[in-house]
């Protein structure tokens, strides 16, 4: 948890960090999301080992925003960050560990097989490319 790492301010500082950055990312102000989460990420870096699932997290919250943002070769760069990251801390068959990878590998599939083609990897989403 976030709050055993950090001073109580900062804990709160980097939560309110991250709602902020999923409230713009929700909203489509993507640039705005990727302030947030980058500062939430700096702050994480400060105080965290490099490999803890904390800075995962935020590595797939930036790589989500590219990911919406249709820049895949980016989405991807931070989706594998995480991904080493997770791999480090949990085993290759953790849900979190193959949930990432899936998506991961499903835009990488798209880049190589149909550059430049908007492709929604996210079944469950109800948005339309």
């Amino acid at each position: 948890m976030i709050d055993e790492h950090y001073p109580t301010y900062l804990s709160h500082r980097i939560n309110a960090y991250e709602l902020i950055g999923k409230t713009y990312d929700s909203m489509r102000n993507y640039e705005q999301a990727l302030k947030y989460y980058n500062d939430a990420l700096n702050a994480k870096l400060k105080y965290e080992p490099l490999n803890d699932p904390n800075v995962a997290d935020s590595y797939e919250l930036i790589g989500g925003v590219f990911h919406k943002k249709g820049d895949y070769i980016k989405a991807i760069e931070m989706y594998d960050k995480s991904i080493e990251i997770r791999r480090f801390r949990q085993l290759e068959s953790h849900p979190d560990v193959q949930s990432i990878m899936s998506l991961r590998n499903c835009l990488k599939k798209t880049v190589e097989d149909y550059p430049g083609v908007i492709f929604n990897c996210d079944s469950s989403s109800e948005e339309e490319n």
